[in-house]
């Protein structure tokens, strides 16, 4: 495994940064990318965020369409691993299936 996605649909701020450990993970040798699905799965989020500031880190990718998406998975995909912050909804199909045709394996996380 050479790269780790972490796939959110909600700003990237500074504790997700801190708690999803981007810089010891870069440390010890992997990729981390940050995968922010916010603004096209949900286009007036900072409505429901105003007060929140997003935090801009090297590897933080702001998914705006599919085709970006797509792109992003062809440059950085070979040897790597998501960790999905939503489940597979109508809305999110393109992104799991894409991550399926390419043989990416994911895992779900259950928050609660």
């Amino acid at each position: 495994m050479k790269s780790i996605f972490f796939f959110i649909e909600t700003p990237l701020m500074e504790r997700d940064y801190i708690r999803f450990g981007f810089e010891k993970l870069n440390r010890l040798g992997f990729e981390a990318h940050a995968f922010d699905f916010s603004r096209l799965l949900h286009p007036n989020i900072e409505r429901y965020y105003p007060e929140s500031k997003p935090v801009h880190y090297p590897n933080h990718h702001f998914i705006e369409s599919e085709s970006e998406y797509l792109s992003l998975l062809n440059r950085y995909g070979q040897k790597s691993v998501a960790l999905m912050y939503f489940g597979n909804r109508l809305d999110t199909k393109f992104i799991y299936s894409a991550l399926a045709a390419r043989g990416i394996w994911y895992g779900l996380t259950f928050l609660g």
